[in-house]
């Protein structure tokens, strides 16, 4: 109202309030697009644990991963096809557009214990590039990681943890439980 009167808004201002609102919503667009470009431009990657066993022989080495927590009768299955030797896997996957360079691996449990073999010949050497859209797995031996649970009888959670060459540490968000053996050691 001016001087008592009601103004008329006219065409032109309507068009102007459109092109306006217009310009703000592809502004906000813009921004948005450029954050997850941002985002999703450099690496992203992913854990997976898993559990299994080494078979070796002359030839070489094998393994074979199964069920995070295996039963009884999938350890026995394991050992009866000669895998002996029981490991933790981590399997790191690069799903980002960049590539990523893998530091280190380690088993580590909830109360600071930490194990990894350097130098493992049948681990891919470290460090280790992977290009985007690849997949690599290491594996780190339970047999010290059982030793220190079967000499204080407690059971421990385990994970796996890789360093990446930016130096962010990641652990596997699935864990599983190391449990004394069924029968303790005499030492």
């Amino acid at each position: 109202m001016i001087n008592g009167m009601a103004k008329e808004t006219s065409s032109l201002e309507i068009v102007t309030l459109v092109v306006a609102i217009l310009g703000v919503l592809l502004a906000l667009a813009s921004l948005v697009w450029q954050a997850a470009t941002f985002v999703l431009s450099g690496s992203r990657v992913r854990l997976l644990l898993r559990q299994g066993a080494l078979k070796r022989m002359a030839g070489g080495t094998v393994r074979i991963s199964g069920p995070l927590q295996p039963t009884a009768s999938d350890c026995e299955v394991m050992r009866s096809q000669g895998f002996e030797e029981p490991v933790l896997i981590v399997e790191v996957r690069n799903r980002g557009r960049m590539a990523v360079s893998v530091e280190d691996i380690a088993a580590v449990s909830e109360d600071g214990w930490g194990f990894k073999r350097a130098e493992d010949p049948e681990n891919p050497s470290l460090p280790h590039r992977l290009e985007p859209g690849a997949k690599q797995a290491w594996h780190v031996e339970l047999a010290v990681f059982q030793a220190l649970v079967d000499k204080d009888r407690k059971p421990r959670k385990a994970w796996m943890t890789v360093e990446l060459g930016t130096g962010r540490v990641m652990r596997t968000k699935q864990s599983t439980l190391v449990s004394p053996s069924a029968t303790p050691d005499a030492s």
